[in-house]
């Protein structure tokens, strides 16, 4: 039987997941994305993560679609590494 613990170990501790997360002064860049790219707050939020970080986002989420960081690989397109999968709430 898979318990949560073995979910959690499968998902988290043995695939080297890393927690990024942005600094109160970063939250600035997260509101002068919201606009232009017409995304709501936490989207904004992946992206500016994504681009302090220098990383591709890859979503099912086509609100990224209109982003130069894009979605990558679950469009068709091509994804190059480091990559951060935002998975949708």
């Amino acid at each position: 039987m898979y318990f949560v613990a073995d979910f959690l170990s499968d998902t988290m501790e043995d695939a080297q997941v890393t927690c990024i997360r942005l600094a109160p002064a970063d939250l600035h860049r997260v509101l002068d994305v919201r606009k232009p790219f017409n995304l709501d707050f936490d989207d904004a939020y992946q992206y500016a993560a994504a681009e302090k970080h220098s990383l591709q986002l890859v979503s099912f989420d086509g609100d990224f679609d209109r982003s130069p960081r894009g979605t990558g690989g679950c469009t068709g397109g091509v994804t190059p590494a480091p990559t951060v999968i935002y998975f949708i709430n």
